[in-house]
Order: structure tokens, then C-alpha cells, then sequence
């Protein structure tokens, strides 16, 4: 596991439970139970330690210190290269990279895996150089495409509701987002049924962020914040997340609703 923080922790202790023997690289030392801690930085290939020559899997799950092009492109492009490139010995049988949904249009149009890639921002247009990456490395790499993560720790949208925050033009488009409970046993599950190729993570309802908190808001006994006029066609992504469904995979919180739920109190 390269990168270890909150998804990807939740990911280790998935495979973990499932049997796997879990080695994690990070930047500084990790106490997780029953992993064995690596340290590293991806982005200096001479900081990296030998890697064990049993590993034969890898999952790429790390997030950049900074969001800008040139920190996005040494973590993902340079660190996933600088890491298959220490494990060169190894006899991989697959690889899983973290990928997101960002790689596809914002035209507000439905999408899916077959859909052409023509990211908007900087961060679809480098994690779409990085999945090639992982696919040029091995035949039959898995990438993950993940909506907005929301969960513990992940609560924006109901902060902006609480704390009575305008609704921003942006927050009227698309928007598709996962439960942090379902990202993790969602990857778990693809990995362990050894599938491969590319999987959108997201829920069965894309909506917008506006439209999550006004539900938010009802559900609280709130007013629902104020919405600016929009003079423009409602943008973003609406993505279709069929190929997880038909392998078998089960939602936690198969909608915002069931998620958010689970966050709100009472």
C-alpha cells in the first residue's frame, strides 16, 4: 500500500481481514496494526527503502501535499514510476491505482468507463497520465475512479448548512460522491474478486452539492441557504457506476440520503 492515511488505512484493514499480509509506504513511520510500516518519499526515488521482493501487489492510494500541477504530477506520474521502478524484481500480479472521476468531462453529461477522457483541471489531466502509467506497467492493472469521498472527518457540506453558508454557482453542477465506508470495500472487494480494468467508485445518485444541502438543511430543521441565479447549463459529471454493480458489489449507502444519514445527529 502506497499511502496509508484515512482511505487507504480503511483499505489495509479490509485486506487485512480478508487474509492479506499488508506492507505500507509513507512518508513517516505508521502504527497501524499488523502492517508493517515502510518509509519513503515517492517523490525521491533515493529515499526509498528495498522493497520486499514477497510483495506482489500493489495499491497506489495517496493524496499530494499541495494541490497544484507540479506536486500532482511528481506524486502521481514520477512516484508511481519511481515505485514500480523499485519493485521491477517483484512478480506483480496486479496493480491498483487510485484514480477519480475528475478524468471525465464536466458537461454535465452522463458518463461511464467507456466514455472519453477529456478532463477540465489540471488534477483529471495528471491522474489520466498516471493511469497509464499503471496500465503500461502491467496488462491487466485495476484503476479506481472515485467521486467525492464524504464520511467521519469529511463533513463540509453539512458545516456549510450549520453555519449558514451562500450556495456558490459551482455547487449547482453534478456532482457525484462515495461514502468513505463504500470507497474502501469497494476497492477491497474489486481486488480480492481480482478484477481489473477500470471501475467507476460512486453512488447510485449523482446530485448536485446545492441539492445535497438543502436536503442536509430539512433534515436539521433549517432554512435552505440562498441559491444564486444560474444563466448557464447546469455543468459537472452524472457517472454511472453499472460495472461495480454487475461484480457483485453492494452499497453500504447506496445514496446521499442513506450516507449523510449516518453522519447527522439524532
Amino acid at each position: 500500500m502506497v499511502g496509508c492515511g484515512d482511505l487507504g488505512s480503511r483499505i489495509a484493514q479490509g485486506l487485512l481481514g480478508a487474509g492479506a499480509t499488508m506492507h505500507a509506504l509513507t512518508r513517516r513511520p505508521l502504527a497501524l496494526p499488523d502492517v508493517t510500516s515502510l518509509c519513503g518519499d515517492v517523490t525521491d526515488v533515493s529515499s526509498l527503502p528495498e522493497l520486499p521482493p514477497e510483495i506482489d501487489e500493489l495499491v497506489y492510494c495517496l493524496t499530494p501535499v499541495r494541490r497544484t500541477e507540479q506536486h500532482y504530477r511528481v506524486a502521481y506520474v514520477q512516484g508511481l514510476a519511481n515505485v514500480l521502478a523499485r519493485l521491477r524484481g517483484n512478480a506483480l500480479t496486479r496493480i491498483t491505482f487510485i484514480s477519480s472521476t475528475a478524468v471525465y468531462a464536466a458537461a454535465g453529461s452522463w458518463v461511464d468507463e467507456s466514455s472519453v477522457c477529456v478532463p477540465d483541471a489540471f488534477n483529471g489531466g495528471v491522474l489520466l497520465e498516471a493511469e497509464q502509467v499503471a496500465i503500461a506497467a502491467h496488462a491487466e492493472a485495476r484503476v479506481l475512479r472515485l467521486g467525492g469521498i464524504y464520511g467521519p472527518g469529511r463533513e463540509s457540506l453539512i458545516r456549510n448548512v450549520t453555519e449558514g453558508r451562500p450556495i456558490s454557482a459551482r455547487s449547482l453542477d453534478w456532482g457525484n460522491r462515495i461514502h468513505v465506508d463504500d470507497a474502501a470495500a469497494a476497492a477491497c472487494h474489486l481486488i480480492l474478486i481480482r478484477a481489473g480494468g477500470v471501475f467507476n467508485l460512486v453512488d447510485n445518485m449523482p446530485a448536485s452539492a446545492a441539492d445535497v444541502m438543502d436536503w442536509i438543511a430539512i433534515q436539521l430543521g433549517l432554512s435552505v441557504l440562498s441559491r444564486p441565479e444560474s444563466g448557464s447549463e447546469t455543468q459537472g459529471r452524472r457517472v454511472k457506476n453499472a460495472k461495480l454493480l454487475a461484480s457483485g458489489f453492494t452499497f453500504r449507502y447506496p445514496d446521499f440520503r442513506a450516507g449523510y444519514a449516518s453522519l447527522l445527529p439524532g
